[in-house]
């Protein structure tokens, strides 16, 4: 999701652990002074996706497949908080309206999560713009999303899910150490990573402008990418720093007379490089691309929805958690009786098998930290 192809263009950049190795890090190198647990901000609405691909049989199977996911994430050292798209996303998304429809699995994972004990929070926008203004406070350690986006939006650690059964996942499988793919391990990517990698080397600018280029989520009517733009030259232009001077042209022009200037200048460089491939970034030279780009090109509202998206901050929201939240094994067991449609066998059975190994894990955290 997000920008296609760019995912293939940081992986050299990521770093593979299992979820378990990730929390424990974090406490064993003290990042912070608390030790509760690592904090991970999750956008659900992606889960509610791979739900829809659930083909197991019984009663309410896409609601099963987020229990089991909340069920794993309950034996780490790990709390969760779910985030939830909100009502001011961008009326557009790849040229089609935004639906304010609310998800009819929201209300029942909103229990499910309580049961459990963790947190659940709505973004007023969009779920990856929110983790980042999250994680820019201080409130998560690092975010759970397949979307390219959250990097786009100024993330600083982003974690790719964990299940085999994505398609991402199949073509390019997360392995751990004696190169398996047991389910439990994790892509992450950190933007300090991506910007210093040799075979990367690019920053939260270089970003936004291959979304522009190629096409992104963000996608109005009228157009946003660079017709014919394809996601290797959209990065050589990227390299050579033409991100970045959009971004500054947008974010710092002191007036509209002054941000058309800029950016007709901007549009000019991209011409020239375009056509003559001076600075070598791209794959060949590309003056037919030279040819297209009009100066209708940037759209300014997709690079704003990138640059400044809805967050808690915009609308100035104060955002706190409670991270001394216990499970609710009862809750839980009604939950599984009542929504999932399990006998009280199936319940005893998968409670002892899973369940109960995360209450004691956590039970014995929180007597450490006494």
């Amino acid at each position: 999701m997000g920008v296609p192809g760019l995912w293939d263009i940081l992986r050299p950049a990521a770093s593979t652990h299992s979820l378990m190795h990730l929390a424990m890090s974090n406490q064993a190198e003290g990042q912070r002074e608390d030790l509760s647990g690592y904090r991970l901000g999750i956008d659900i609405s992606l889960w509610f996706h791979h739900s829809q691909k659930s083909v197991g049989g019984g009663e309410n199977a896409q609601l099963r497949l987020i229990l089991y996911r909340l069920a794993r994430l309950h034996k780490m050292l790990v709390l969760p908080v779910l985030v939830f798209d909100g009502p001011h996303r961008p009326e557009w998304k790849r040229g089609r309206a935004g639906s304010g429809r609310v998800h009819w699995m929201v209300a029942s994972v909103k229990e499910m999560a309580a049961a459990f004990g963790f947190q659940c929070h709505q973004a007023p926008g969009e779920a990856e713009a929110e983790l980042v203004y999250l994680e820019r406070e201080g409130l998560i350690d690092g975010m759970l999303t397949d979307d390219v986006d959250a990097l786009l939006f100024g993330g600083q650690t982003v974690i790719q899910n964990p299940s085999s059964g994505l398609n991402s996942n199949k073509n390019n499988p997360v392995l751990n150490a004696a190169g398996e793919d047991d389910g439990n391990h994790v892509r992450i990517f950190t933007a300090s990573t991506i910007k210093d990698h040799v075979d990367v080397k690019l920053n939260q600018s270089g970003l936004i402008l291959i979304a522009i280029l190629v096409g992104g989520d963000y996608k109005s009517s009228e157009g946003s990418d660079l017709a014919g733009c394809g996601i290797h030259i959209a990065y050589g232009l990227a390299r050579c720093g033409f991100g970045d001077e959009l971004v500054h042209a947008v974010c710092s022009s002191s007036s509209e007379i002054d941000l058309r200037q800029s950016l007709k200048t901007w549009r000019d460089a991209l011409r020239k490089e375009l056509a003559t491939n001076a600075r070598g970034f791209l794959p060949r030279k590309q003056p037919r691309l030279a040819s297209n780009l009009t100066d209708k090109f940037p759209n300014l509202a997709v690079v704003r929805a990138y640059t400044h998206p809805i967050t808690s901050a915009s609308l100035q929201r104060h955002v706190s958690f409670d991270w001394n939240r216990q499970s609710n094994i009862t809750a839980l067991a009604t939950f599984c009786e009542n929504k999932l449609g399990w006998s009280a066998s199936k319940i005893l059975k998968y409670f002892r098998n899973t369940i109960w190994t995360g209450s004691i894990i956590r039970m014995m955290w929180d007597d450490a930290l006494l």
